[in-house]
């Protein structure tokens, strides 16, 4: 393949060939890589020789030839100096003294060298590139920063052809309207996308995925819009938060006043005890406040999840009197109910069984609020002003597994924004 490029297009001491091997040639005979000529003066090039052992030319007829076989991801060769060059292989840096001589005239090759008469190779890469010598960084020289930025490539290419079908529909959703909100603005981080991946693998593997039926991940997105993609279920609806309330590595704040979100999934969607509520708290829920709820007050049939007088409030089906602890907690909480007689909350990392039998199940159409407890009769009750990251409601499910993985995701979004 003809590169399009000369090899005498770079200044004499001022060259660089990268390219990245995903599988190395199979063969008898030596061959190239990305070459300008087979053995010429000034010539340029890395190959194989014939028992797959690397070889290459820098600016010089002659050839330095690494003993190691079998060698492939990044290789790449650079030369700043007319005494000597710097090959990168293995992961490793290794200098040669070779004096540079006048450029060759002639094309740069890709899977043979220039004239493409001969040595051509069966190798598989996946990223090549020509151009002048890759300056160092403070601590790194300019061929180990590129291998890093290239390695890195390609290993998010590979991860991002094994996404799951339902994170990478969620990713592309996110993307999208973060690039509607935002022009330009670009893709998620890899890291993002892996962790979103692996929170969705996680849940299905423990058998947790299905029962969440309406939730957000309230950061990682790149935009509000894109925080506000769903998950699962249909997507919320906003009321009154604006692009400044939203931070990527915390999620979304309220202001106990006229900030919330509709969750769309009506109390009546969930069938009697068989229900989940959970949310990841970046800030506390503050005095008197729900962080999420639904229900009818009269009669009596509520679920949620709040802070009042001072206590933590867990409710599902259930009356408004029960209370645990003191602590208004950061981190993941968590209440799901599969029997008649108790529940199970889970808060600041344990899990306690509650003996709460469950009342008539409100048959009202209202939809859950997050912000805010929305009741079919009260209307909305207790807007907080925590800082969620995380939303989930639908059936029964393992508190201490969905736990684990929410937790991670959001602190996998942390160290993955730039």
């Amino acid at each position: 393949m003809d590169s399009n490029r000369n090899n005498n297009a770079d200044p004499q001491d001022d060259c660089a060939f990268t390219t990245y091997v995903t599988e190395i040639p199979v063969s008898n005979n030596p061959s190239f890589l990305l070459a300008a000529a087979n053995a010429a003066p000034g010539a340029t090039g890395i190959g194989y020789s014939a028992d797959e052992s690397l070889f290459f030319r820098h600016r010089n007829i002659a050839a330095e030839i690494e003993s190691q076989t079998n060698l492939d991801s990044f290789i790449g060769i650079s030369r700043a100096t007319s005494t000597e060059y710097t090959a990168r292989y293995g992961g490793a840096n290794t200098t040669f003294t070779r004096a540079s001589e006048t450029p060759f005239n002639g094309t740069v090759a890709v899977f043979t060298e220039g004239s493409q008469l001969g040595f051509k190779t069966n190798a598989r890469l996946a990223f090549y590139s020509i151009g002048e010598s890759l300056p160092d960084g403070p601590t790194k020289t300019g061929l180990e920063l590129l291998d890093e930025r290239v390695s890195a490539l390609i290993t998010a290419i590979e991860n991002s052809t094994q996404l799951d079908p339902d994170a990478a529909a969620y990713i592309a959703a996110v993307e999208a309207a973060d690039e509607a909100a935002s022009p330009g603005i670009g893709v998620l981080e890899t890291g993002v996308r892996e962790a979103i991946n692996t929170f969705v693998v996680r849940c299905k593997s423990d058998g947790i995925w299905d029962a969440i039926k309406a939730s957000c991940i309230l950061a990682g997105a790149k935009t509000l819009d894109g925080a506000l993609v769903p998950l699962a279920g249909g997507a919320p609806t906003n009321n009154n938060f604006v692009d400044a309330d939203y931070d990527r590595e915390t999620g979304l704040v309220g202001d106990a006043n006229t900030k919330y979100l509709l969750s769309n999934l009506a109390y009546n969607a969930i069938s009697t005890n068989n229900e989940h509520l959970s949310l990841y708290r970046s800030t506390a829920l503050s005095q008197d406040s729900n962080g999420i709820g639904g229900g009818t007050v009269s009669p009596i049939s509520i679920s949620r999840i709040a802070y009042v007088s001072g206590t933590n409030r867990y409710e599902l089906q259930d009356n408004a009197s029960a209370t645990y602890g003191t602590i208004s907690y950061t981190g993941f909480v968590g209440i799901s109910r599969y029997l008649s007689t108790d529940f199970v909350y889970r808060d600041n990392g344990s899990s306690v069984g509650v003996a709460r039998n469950s009342l008539v199940r409100a048959n009202t159409s209202t939809p859950y609020g997050v912000f805010c407890a929305n009741y079919s009769d009260l209307g909305l009750i207790g807007l907080t002003d925590a800082r969620l990251a995380f939303y989930s409601i639908g059936e029964s499910l393992d508190l201490a597994a969905l736990d684990t993985h929410v937790s991670d995701l959001i602190t996998a979004i942390g160290a993955a924004i730039l």
